[in-house]
């Protein structure tokens, strides 16, 4: 057991107050005051900064070697692929060399290419586990899809369909047409792709939808309208105040592309302030930096939004969109003891280190690595 005392406790949904976390077993057994447990080693953190590990929703963490070109996420065989499973993309031992727990991540949506339309289904993955299997939270956590330049960009160079947004969405109908047809039927031939799409149209697995700009924000509105399905808007750089999905926000901070660059962020405000949820991300089409996550809840700051919303926007939110936040995403007793011990508060501070790294109950800054499988 692990006694972590003294520290100003942000706990992801809100709440900030100092206090202690009794850690027991991987998890979180109790968090308040005073509290004592004679067999616990203690972890002083008067003087810091306690938060829920980051979640970064939307990513390629784990899945990339030295090259670009290692990405085993990019498969662009054809611009339909709802039927892939990024968990077969993971590299475990790649996941450890990158240790995102120094930028206060301990868990990350891995997502196949916004190169297709339909990419395939997203994992939830812990950014430090003892041995491969535990690095899952959470498989075929959502299906992701793309409305945004990037397919036409791909397959139009061939040339094949989508070259135009017009393709863009007319593939996209139908499939999911194609998909609900084979839902109702009781004898179908076995088609991998419609089955895939299954989940998404019963309202049991969310469909991310990866969009930059306004009008393909309202093209992706329009497109699903007849579907009663969960849709999130990723990327969503368009956002105004009437955006009526739920949003994970992409990189604000690269300077490679010009799009992230129009995010209104009295916009963000308002439209937070009507009870959307909106979290943040470091993802877009060119690779991004393990304290990329970071930067963005730092710009949000910046730009005026309100500094616990944003650390919801870094921890809860996305956890609730994953469907994970019975496990992840806030510190609160019963959930996975995901704890970061920050030297000072990492949004208003540059100076800010994490001190310790609590995932899964393991101080993983002082275990290192984990033995190899055997």
């Amino acid at each position: 057991m692990i006694l972590i005392q003294g520290g100003m406790i942000h706990d992801g949904l809100g709440r900030v107050q100092a206090g202690d976390i009794l850690i027991k077993d991987g998890r979180i057994a109790a968090v308040g005051h005073g509290l004592e447990h004679a067999d616990a080693a203690v972890v002083d953190a008067r003087g810091k900064e306690v938060f829920p590990g980051f979640i970064d929703p939307l990513s390629a963490w784990g899945c990339m070697g030295a090259s670009i070109t290692d990405n085993d996420l990019n498969e662009f065989s054809e611009p339909l692929t709802p039927e892939l499973d990024a968990a077969y993309a993971l590299d475990s031992a790649q996941m450890l060399e990158q240790k995102l727990w120094e930028y206060g991540i301990s868990s990350c949506g891995i997502i196949p290419t916004v190169s297709n339309i339909l990419g395939g289904q997203a994992a939830v993955v812990k950014s430090w586990a003892p041995q491969s299997e535990g690095f899952f939270v959470k498989r075929k956590a959502a299906m992701v899809a793309s409305v945004s330049e990037a397919p036409k960009r791909l397959y139009g160079s061939r040339p094949v369909a989508p070259m135009t947004k017009m393709g863009i969405f007319a593939l996209l109908r139908q499939a999911l047409k194609q998909a609900q047809v084979y839902g109702e039927k009781q004898d179908a031939e076995y088609d991998p792709k419609s089955d895939a799409l299954q989940p998404v149209l019963q309202g049991t697995m969310p469909l991310f939808v990866y969009c930059q700009t306004r009008a393909e924000m309202d093209g992706a509105h329009m497109a699903l309208a007849d579907y009663d399905v969960p849709v999130y808007l990723a990327g969503a750089y368009g956002l105004n105040a009437e955006t009526p999905h739920e949003l994970i926000l992409g990189d604000m901070t690269s300077a490679i592309t010009f799009k992230n660059a129009h995010v209104d962020f009295a916009e963000l405000k308002t439209l937070m302030g009507t009870g959307r949820k909106v979290a943040l991300s470091s993802f877009s089409e060119f690779p991004a930096g393990r304290e990329a996550l970071l930067w963005n809840g730092i710009l949000a700051y910046q730009r005026g939004i309100d500094c616990e919303q944003i650390v919801q926007m870094l921890t809860s939110v996305p956890a609730k969109l994953l469907k994970v936040d019975h496990r992840v995403g806030s510190l609160a007793e019963g959930l996975d003891a995901d704890i970061m011990i920050w030297s000072k508060h990492p949004l208003k501070s540059f100076a800010a280190v994490v001190e310790r790294a609590f995932i899964g109950g393991v101080d993983v800054t002082r275990e290192g690595r984990p033995a190899p499988c055997s």
